[in-house]
């Protein structure tokens, strides 16, 4: 699923490069904290809200598509397909960029941009045109 959005005249997508499943699902009163600034009551209506019916929320891996005039541009990469860590159970849940960017029309050769937000493996490991 590609969630679009626009940001002023820039056109959005959100990509998906996976998400992991239990035993990553912490529960809200671990992975959410009172210094974090998020309401534990709005992040158990966010849950419910989903269908989930639990209180615990996937870890996913996102990344932003942006169509702007000089090209596309993808605003960090997600964990890619070959990710080290967590054992080899892992890999058929990550390195979804590829597929994504196709599904929302784009593809590793038409980015003009990578832009990251900070260098933690689950934003920075994927290589955009790297196949799963």
């Amino acid at each position: 699923m590609i969630h679009q959005f626009a940001v002023g005249r820039l056109s959005c997508a959100v990509i998906s490069d996976g998400q992991m499943g239990p035993p990553w699902e912490p529960p809200l009163a671990e992975f959410f904290t009172p210094a974090s600034g998020v309401p534990e009551a709005g992040l158990r209506t966010a849950v419910a809200a989903e269908g989930r019916g639990r209180t615990t929320l996937a870890c996913g891996y996102n990344c932003i598509l942006v169509q702007t005039t000089d090209g596309y541009a993808v605003v960090d990469t997600g964990r890619g397909p070959r990710f080290p860590g967590y054992g080899p159970f892992i890999e058929p849940l990550v390195g979804r960029l590829g597929a994504g960017l196709a599904s929302a029309g784009a593809s590793a050769a038409e980015l003009a941009a990578v832009v990251f937000t900070h260098l933690h493996q689950d934003h920075c490991r994927a290589r955009p045109g790297q196949a799963s």
